[in-house]
């Protein structure tokens, strides 16, 4: 068991706060090690892995009419071809409608801890 657990916001905050030997251990992104390790260098041990975290879920809260939910789940799923979510600096991939099954991941580690 742990003594302490913070939440850093951030995976970057992460892998810094190992590197200084502010935590002896944090969970973050794989993807960002590669960069962790250019910036600290190799200094970290990958003790574990978990199958692949869904990100940035988009949800609405129960109080939404389903007519409303619906008509954001649209725009959401066409906003990769949509002029107004690719204009400026910001291009959209677009969203994928998926089941609640698919965050079952985010449950079963949740258990583990």
């Amino acid at each position: 068991m742990f003594s302490a657990a913070y939440f850093l916001n951030t995976h970057d905050k992460v892998y810094d706060a190992v590197a200084k030997g502010s935590v002896h251990a944090g969970a973050a992104s794989s993807a960002s090690l590669n960069e962790a390790i250019e910036k600290n260098g190799d200094v970290y041990h990958v003790l574990a892995t978990s199958a692949p975290i869904p990100r940035n879920a988009v949800v609405a809260g129960a109080h939404l009419s389903p007519d409303l939910v619906e008509n954001i789940r649209e725009i959401l799923r066409t906003a990769e071809t949509d002029r107004l979510f690719s204009s400026g600096n910001s291009v959209s991939k677009g969203f994928l409608l998926m089941e609640d099954a698919f965050y079952d991941i985010i449950r079963q580690e949740r258990e583990m801890q």
